[in-house]
Order: C-alpha cells, then structure tokens, then sequence
C-alpha cells in the first residue's frame, strides 16, 4: 500500500508539472509574440544599428555613432 500511495503522489506531480509546462509554453509564446511586433514596430526618430541596437537618430547620436576620428585623448 505505501508503495502504491507513492506512485499515486509522483503520478500527481508529474501532472501538475506537465500542466504548468503546457501554460508556460502558451505564455512564452505570446510574449515572443509581442516582443517580435515590439522590434518590428517603426518608430519614428531612431536607428537600428546591426549587431548594436537602436538609437536616437539625431546629430547628438550621429555623432556619437560615427567613425572615430581619434580626437579624443587622455
């Protein structure tokens, strides 16, 4: 009997984890959903840098981003 009581509790985890999984799986899709419209999305006023990320797109970030011309020293 105590052997059989421990099947069933083990029988019962392995479905409440099997379930929380299956909610997981729902959530972690929807959120890469969302995160894939969020970096698709245009907005206005910055620039995506390959391998960066995004930017303002004004002087101040051009500057910033352009080529360093070895101007600053210590």
């Amino acid at each position: 009997m105590h052997q059989f009581s421990e099947v069933n509790q083990l029988r019962t985890q392995c479905t409440i984890l099997e379930s929380q999984i299956s909610v997981l799986q729902t959530k972690n899709g929807e959120l890469q959903s969302r995160i894939d419209q969020l970096e698709n999305s245009l907005t206005p006023g910055f620039k995506t840098i390959p391998n960066l990320g995004r930017f303002p797109d004004n002087s101040i970030g051009q500057v910033i981003l352009n080529e360093d011309d070895g101007s600053f020293q210590l």
